[in-house]
């Protein structure tokens, strides 16, 4: 714990001005420092994307600021056999480069993204995903909702044969959904700046990223001034901008299991890019044998927090793979149903609970058939 004494010497000459508040910036050194800002009342800011957004809404206005810019330990991806151990100041744009690398033309350690409006390449996945884009086209004419081929990027594991094994080798047929997730946050521009941290810590339900954490079974990790814990991600999120964090609890990071199945992400939004989410999901599948063996189904913007869809996810469990169209729309109709008691989307100004629902349905029947 370190002193008051030592804090108000930590202290940066900048403020920040907010009408008739001022806030004082620090910077912390360690995490140490990170956690005694916190426990005294400030707020983080990492890449600070959300956070100067609702400043500017008023939000945090009488807060001062701890800057986590030099907690360069919390930027780093280590790999184990196992897993990955993504650190919680790891950017948009550093996790679509580590996790897509063989399709990325730039280096690693540019940390950069593409020009505004460049397409991307990717190394599967590069078919358009039909099924979905007229689905949710013929369920939003009356929203002015767009199910457009950018927004909805995906991995379908049958594309290429890396999609079976991974991109990174046997066993790690994960990385790519983790990869494109990063990819549709945002523009350029916010990717470059914003954090795998903020994302999941800002409990938003539209958050591209946490229904795929939430699928892979990924863990986070934390450090207060009381001691260290870890949380499942699938626990973390109590309701819009909740958590169960602590007040003086900083993000270390998160840890992502290598899994051996096949896993695919999608994404429908009003327009091409720069939208959130008005509904997506990550499916990850394992199968041997002609039978579903496992099954993980997470969605966002269908409820006050992204959700696993854990009476989807039953219907599958231990049924055979359909091998004809009549047992298929058999198998889908029940996801359906059973997809609707998991989700409780609301009306608000980008689509519909009623578009939303029909879309859910639509597009994780379409993936889990993509990936069978």
């Amino acid at each position: 714990m370190i002193s008051d004494r030592n804090i108000t010497g930590l202290r940066n000459d900048r403020r920040i001005l907010k009408g008739a508040n001022m806030s004082e910036l620090f910077t912390a050194n360690n995490v140490e420092e990170a956690c005694a800002f916190l426990r005294k009342g400030c707020i983080a800011c990492a890449g600070g994307t959300n956070l100067f957004v609702d400043r500017h809404h008023g939000k945090y206005a009488d807060r001062d600021i701890v800057s986590l810019h030099r907690l360069t330990e919390l930027r780093s991806i280590a790999e184990t056999e196992d897993a990955w151990q993504i650190g919680s100041l790891v950017t948009f744009c550093r996790l679509e480069d580590y996790f897509l690398q063989p399709a990325k033309t730039m280096t690693q350690d540019s940390g950069a993204c593409g020009t505004a409006g460049e397409e991307k390449s990717y190394a599967v996945g590069s078919e358009k995903p039909e099924s979905v884009q007229a689905s949710a086209a013929a369920a939003g004419r009356a929203e002015g909702v767009e199910a457009s081929a950018a927004a909805q990027k995906s991995f379908d594991g049958k594309s290429s044969d890396s999609a079976k094994t991974g991109l990174f080798g046997e066993g790690q047929g994960c990385a790519e959904m983790i990869g494109t997730a990063a990819s549709l946050v945002g523009g350029p521009q916010i990717r470059n700046r914003g954090t795998i941290g903020g994302n999941i810590l800002s409990a938003s339900p539209a958050a591209d990223l946490v229904p795929v954490l939430m699928a892979l079974d990924a863990e986070a990790f934390f450090q207060g001034t009381e001691g260290n814990r870890s949380l499942p991600i699938r626990e973390l999120m109590l309701g819009p901008g909740k958590t169960a964090v602590f007040p003086d609890e900083i993000l270390l990071s998160i840890r992502v299991p290598k899994k051996r199945g096949r896993s695919l992400f999608r994404k429908v939004g009003r327009r091409n890019a720069l939208a959130i989410s008005v509904i997506n999901a990550a499916v990850y599948l394992e199968t041997e044998s002609g039978m579903f063996t496992s099954a993980a189904i997470a969605l966002g913007s269908a409820a006050p927090t992204a959700v696993r869809a854990v009476h989807a996810e039953k219907v599958l469990a231990g049924r055979t793979v359909p091998t004809d169209e009549a047992a298929w729309q058999e198998l889908q109709n029940r996801i359906r149903e059973a997809l609707q008691h998991d989700i409780s989307p609301i009306d608000d100004i980008r689509a519909s609970a009623s578009y939303r629902r029909k879309v859910a349905g639509n597009m994780v029947c379409d993936m889990i058939r993509a990936l069978a």
